[in-house]
């Protein structure tokens, strides 16, 4: 999964509208499941990942990144 907004577009809630319609389009094409991957240190991504409800785990072949995942 993979959400940019371009900077003047920030905290206007355009990420999460954009992954709001990106989950539904999968579950709506049967995919299963979705997977990001994102540095430790993009908070603003790693929050919205929370909000959606994804799962998350520290990369366990680098600590620098964490692991999101949601079952549909």
């Amino acid at each position: 999964m993979a959400v940019t907004v371009s900077d003047e577009y920030h905290h206007q809630g355009i990420a999460t509208e954009l992954a709001n319609h990106l989950i539904e389009h999968a579950r709506t094409n049967s995919i299963k499941k979705l997977i990001l991957i994102e540095l430790c240190s993009n908070y603003k991504m790693r929050e919205l990942a929370e909000i959606l409800g994804m799962a998350s785990i520290t990369d366990p072949k680098n600590s620098s990144q964490v692991i999101f995942s949601m079952t549909l």
